[in-house]
């Protein structure tokens, strides 16, 4: 079936903690030190998305929203990383994309003066940016950098006359920028840049789209759809060019892997109304299955636990297995999805 009513996603767009105890015996005689105790951890959810009434970033830590920073008029928040006890929110607003460090929002107007950003990730404590800068003798040259450090320039394609770059990702020591390239020939090809050398992850015979890149347990996915015998298919490719194809009037919003599970986020058309819907290795595993429309656009695993966040009647919406909880009363959207492990905090003794 084709395609149709375009996700809102595409136009804005787990820590797993194990703690183990150690008893140690000894003789009663009072000798001997005793081993401290590892504390109790819980699992702390945090989301991000926007508000659509104020058109405004917004950050939930279980539950409670917290407004970000912002120096824009609009603004938007679609990921989430931790760093230790850092949080940072990756978003954009009418310049461009940008990111919150603890709430506070970065200052990248000297960034801007001198090249174009169009995406941005973090590894650690580094910012990673992709986008264009200007040479004297050519225009748009991709490149992605580090920090303030000096860029790379992304391998050219041979005959081509444009790149659009999609989105950027960091594992370990390498850095992915996605991007699509078009040729005079009317063709264009799915391309991804490793440390800046190009992957051809589409031969440009079928139309292509890309609409994020996501790195998770040191894979990258390209999630997207390829026109394939009259139809726009979705699908997931991994950073060898592998391709998952996933059947019927889907969307697919954002991807997981736990070890060798591949958990898969997104929506399904049925009777022509969206619905969040999540897989598990290409098997489908749940669908909302609501009287009002819904979309999934973040998931996350904690144990047993699966974790969605998205829409629901227009509302912010988190499920817990399965189970719908609203973030709020306002339209709005929830996006990224992160899990967090924290102490619990133990009752002091009297």
């Amino acid at each position: 079936m084709k395609k149709t009513n375009k996700s809102i996603a595409k136009g804005m767009f787990l820590a797993l903690a194990v703690t183990l105890g150690f008893t140690s015996c000894s003789k009663d005689n009072g000798s001997g030190p005793e081993l401290e105790k590892e504390p109790e951890m819980r699992s702390v959810i945090h989301i991000v998305g926007q508000d659509f009434e104020s058109n405004s970033a917004q950050y939930w830590k279980d539950g409670e929203l917290t407004r970000l920073e912002t120096k824009e008029t609009h603004s938007h928040a679609r990921e989430i990383f931790a760093n230790g006890n850092d949080i940072y929110v990756l978003g954009g607003n009418e310049i461009g994309p940008t990111y919150w460090k603890n709430g506070a929002m970065a200052d990248l107007s000297e960034m801007y003066e001198k090249r174009y950003p169009l995406a941005l990730t973090v590894s650690g404590n580094d910012i990673y940016m992709t986008g264009y800068q200007n040479e004297a003798d050519k225009q748009d040259v991709p490149i992605f950098w580090k920090n303030n450090e000096t860029p790379v320039k992304l391998e050219l394609i041979e005959n081509a006359i444009y790149v659009n770059l999609r989105g950027i990702a960091v594992v370990g020591t390498k850095c992915y920028v996605v991007g699509i390239v078009y040729f005079n020939n009317n063709s264009a090809k799915l391309v991804l840049w490793e440390n800046g050398k190009a992957r051809h992850i589409t031969d440009g015979t079928n139309s292509v789209n890309v609409y994020r890149i996501v790195a998770t347990n040191e894979e990258v996915f390209l999630i997207g759809d390829e026109f394939i015998e009259g139809f726009y298919t979705p699908t997931i490719w991994d950073k060898d060019g592998k391709a998952d194809r996933y059947e019927g009037d889907v969307e697919l919003s954002n991807v997981t892997r736990i070890g060798n599970d591949k958990y898969i986020v997104g929506s399904e058309h049925i009777n022509n109304k969206p619905q969040a819907v999540y897989w598990k290795n290409g098997q489908k595993i749940w669908s909302s299955n609501l009287d009002s429309y819904s979309e999934g656009f973040g998931i996350a695993v904690d144990g047993e636990d699966i974790y969605i966040s998205g829409v629901s009647d227009d509302k912010p919406t988190l499920w817990k297995n399965g189970v719908a909880s609203s973030l709020g009363t306002r339209p709005g959207v929830a996006l990224g999805i992160l899990i967090t492990k924290e102490p619990v905090e133990q009752e002091k003794s009297k």
